[in-house]
């Protein structure tokens, strides 16, 4: 096979970048952007609200190590045919109808063998990230996978061999060992499974809460092999009913959450139901009657919450949730469109505004029909986006409707990514529940406050019950191009503030940082200062603050860039690209050009990045892969370099290790298409263009004087702790002989205490580099 020799390497540019200093520093005159005056009122003698613990949440979709997010939902169109007998469960619409094992996809082979292993790793998951409200979803479409064989095929729609029949209830005595030989699955068996294996709803690691399904109004298209018909009014209150009274029967305290409805036009008539009753307003209104009329029959009540979804319908150039609303009139459409949830007269360019104005804003409208039709139930949005996951715009909207649930008594709302990098929402996220890194979080009591211009700026303001000796506000700060001087003034407490500290999330980086601290104050009032397009936390004391503004250090990154055309092929045909040094890699970026020669309106693919050597915790070497993916509207791919590694194990399933690679040559492979026309995209025909390589560019150690130092976790005594000590201690441990340490690198590599040296102490080095841990030796416990 032709292989392109070393002379391809030299079409490489190499780079030296350095990242300019976050924004709190001294500004010069010249480069000062202009400003605009805010006023910012704070009243405590107000009529204040208790805030839900649960508006700060989100789906199960692997950022809870992420974030401090208060509640986590395990949801989605997988989980409408999701069988807990198997793990199996169907992508419907979604992929090719595949019944398969992706929801377990990480998971350890016995994990993935456990019933109800879904569940059962969104509370271990949640109990180790410190997430305190877990919900689940029950299945009431009325058929799940019967195996994970892939495709289903129009014949096989249910009812078949591919699928089992849902039941609400047995009938008999429920078992902990379900049987999956016969034709059915049922659910109070599965909530009774879930009680004995992690406690009832009332204790800490059991699940709390059940959605009733998965967007409904939609079956007949995303999961049309097994609901073939349009949802009706009729059958949401039946079903609804039935498994509501199945689920409370094994656990009387669980809430279940009814709906789970997909937007505005499910709200309104289910999707245009066939059977929809026109004596109502809307579906909301219809259902909630009827939900108040089964309590009665009951003796209790079934539905605790009435869940709806909410996906932004605003534009600017376009729909402000879609990966391409980038431009300048998307972004200011994003920043506004919180106020289609809570704001009286607010008119967004959507086609809501235009064809059902009456519903809007939308929050007051689900709560005017909960307060005449059935009082007392809780509002949900289990799912909702603004977009603008990788741009402030998405963090101030973010922080807005966060802000908006408070103020509008919402009970529980959980975040559904709609990219893989949502970081400014994160830290959003955080604004309210983990400000200063310390867990230091907004108010459980909101109090009133106002804006000048809530077109420019939003403030939401709060103080802890009891006590007013803090107020907590959330300012952003909305305009492009124009700093905002925000004058807050605080009425009607009892304390006298004598601090305020910024923390702020701004377009330059979307970590939280101090960016002011003020102390004297006087009058209770503070004029601070928000850089263009920025969201900020607020915090007034009445003590003095010994906090300082975030100085960032000057970060130094060397790029490499190839042509991948000009790479060197592997003895597979596939490109190899190089690496200087693994242990300072940091992140890989790809670009492709791809298209469609049968006009396909969507399409993608993916592939990976592949190691021939790759050590676990334990010194094992594998063969492993991180993969990637694009779109029909994605030309660059973003690989982190974070340890993670996917191998295939003994039993010849896909598993996640933690591990550091030992290649010098990364394989680039193609796997998988597919398109509107071609489930296997054999119309898609995509070309990878360059490759660009991120690595740590740290100053030179100066050269050792022979004199004998101890440096904790220093393995390979270059005067330095980072990656390469641990991939030397594991060397060691894998090769005695060709890799030994030396006594002092002995002595600096056991930081974890125990008998000698051990691949503990590369695992303990690696949680030093990444932050997990900060002290090294590790304290003993």
């Amino acid at each position: 096979m032709h292989s392109r020799k070393i002379a391809g390497f030299l079409a490489g540019i190499m780079t030296l970048a350095t990242a300019a200093s976050f924004p709190g520093a001294a500004v010069s005159a010249e480069t000062a952007p202009e400003s605009y005056n805010m006023g910012v009122s704070i009243d405590l003698s107000a009529e204040t609200k208790s805030i839900s613990p649960y508006i700060y949440g989100i789906n199960d979709a692997g950022y809870l190590d992420k974030v401090t997010a208060t509640a986590v939902r395990q949801g989605g169109n997988r989980y409408s045919g999701y069988n807990w007998e198997n793990n199996y469960s169907n992508a419907g619409a979604d992929w090719k109808n595949s019944s398969d094992t992706y929801l377990t996809n990480g998971y350890s082979a016995a994990e993935a063998k456990t019933p109800g292993a879904c569940a059962l790793h969104l509370s271990a998951d949640a109990e180790k990230n410190g997430v305190g409200y877990k919900m689940a979803t029950i299945q009431m479409a009325g058929y799940v996978s019967a195996d994970a064989d892939g495709e289903i095929t129009a014949a096989e729609a249910a009812p078949s061999a591919r699928w089992k029949q849902v039941k609400a209830a047995k009938g008999s005595e429920l078992s902990l060992e379900p049987d999956t030989t016969d034709d059915y699955v049922y659910m109070d068996e599965y909530v009774n499974y879930l009680v004995n294996k992690l406690g009832d709803s009332t204790t800490k690691t059991g699940i709390n809460g059940y959605n009733l399904d998965n967007e409904p109004g939609l079956w007949s298209s995303t999961h049309k092999l097994m609901h073939p018909d349009h949802t009706t009014y009729a059958e949401m209150v039946e079903k609804s009913t039935e498994y509501a009274s199945a689920i409370k029967a094994v656990d009387p305290n669980a809430e279940v959450f009814g709906l789970a409805l997909f937007g505005v036009y499910a709200y309104y008539n289910l999707a245009d139901a066939p059977d929809k009753d026109s004596s109502y307003d809307w579906f909301l209104s219809y259902y909630l009657d009827k939900m108040k009329d089964a309590e009665q029959t009951a003796g209790k009540r079934l539905i605790d919450a009435i869940d709806v979804h909410y996906y932004s319908e605003a534009k600017g150039d376009n729909r402000v949730t879609e990966n391409s609303a980038t431009t300048d009139n998307d972004i200011a459409a994003r920043v506004q469109a919180p106020r289609s949830l809570y704001e009286q007269g607010y008119k967004e360019k959507s086609w809501l505004t235009d064809s059902l104005p009456q519903l809007m804003p939308i929050l007051p409208a689900v709560q005017a029909s909960i307060d005449q039709y059935y009082p007392g139930t809780k509002l949900a949005l289990t799912e909702y986006n603004f977009g603008g996951g990788n741009h402030v715009s998405g963090a101030i909207a973010e922080a807005d409707a966060l802000g908006a649930f408070a103020s509008q008594g919402v009970y529980l709302a959980t975040l559904w990514p709609l990219s893989s990098s949502i970081d400014y929402q994160l830290s959003a996220i955080d604004l309210y529940t983990n400000y200063d890194g310390e867990g230091s979080s907004f108010g459980d009591t909101l109090v009133k406050a106002s804006t000048d211009d809530i077109a420019l700026a939003q403030a939401y303001a709060s103080i802890n019950a009891g006590s007013d000796a803090e107020v907590k506000v959330v300012l952003s700060n909305k305009d492009m191009n124009k700093a905002e001087k925000a004058t807050i003034s605080v009425t009607g407490g009892s304390s006298d503030y004598k601090s305020a500290v910024v923390y702020a999330i701004t377009e330059d980086h979307s970590d939280i940082r101090i960016i002011d601290v003020q102390n004297g104050l006087s009058g209770n009032t503070v004029t601070v200062e928000l850089p263009p397009l920025s969201v900020a936390q607020i915090v007034l004391s009445d003590k003095t603050s010994d906090k300082e503004i975030t100085v960032v250090p000057e970060v130094k990154e060397k790029s490499v860039t190839y042509q991948i055309s000009e790479l060197e092929e592997s003895q597979n045909g596939f490109p190899k690209i190089p690496v200087e040094d693994m242990s300072k890699l940091k992140r890989i970026v790809l670009t492709c050009t791809h298209s469609t020669n049968a006009g396909s309106s969507y399409y993608g693919g993916g592939g990976g990045l592949c190691f021939n050597k790759v050590l676990d915790e334990e010194g094992v070497s594998h063969w492993a892969s991180k993969s990637f993916s694009y779109d029909n509207a994605t030309t660059e791919m973003t690989v982190e370099m974070d340890g993670k590694f996917t191998i295939v194990n003994a039993d010849e399933e896909q598993e996640t290790i933690n591990g550091v690679s030992e290649d010098t040559f990364i394989e680039l492979q193609d796997w998988w298409k597919y398109s509107e026309k071609d489930s296997k995209g054999a119309d898609v025909s995509v070309t990878y263009d360059t490759v660009t390589l991120y690595y740590d560019a740290e100053d030179d150690v100066e050269p050792s004087t022979g004199e004998s130092t101890y440096l904790a976790g220093d393995a390979n005594e270059d005067g330095d702790v980072n990656m390469a000590d641990a991939v030397a201690i594991m060397r060691s441990q894998a090769d005695p002989d060709d890799f030994a340490l030396t006594a002092d690198g002995k002595k600096n590599a056991d930081v974890v205490g125990n008998d000698g040296v051990t691949n503990e102490d590369a695992l303990a080095i690696q949680k030093y580099e990444a932050g997990i841990i900060t002290v090294l030796p590790v304290p003993a416990e």
